[in-house]
């Protein structure tokens, strides 16, 4: 829920919101 609007910005070609939520964070740790 909290991803949705974060993950729109970095990724909005993720129209998902936990799976979106998780790559994200995977991809913040990694760069």
């Amino acid at each position: 829920m909290i991803g949705l609007g974060s993950t729109v910005a970095p990724l909005p070609v993720f129209p998902m919101g936990s799976f979106s939520s998780r790559q994200n964070k995977l991809n913040s740790k990694q760069t």
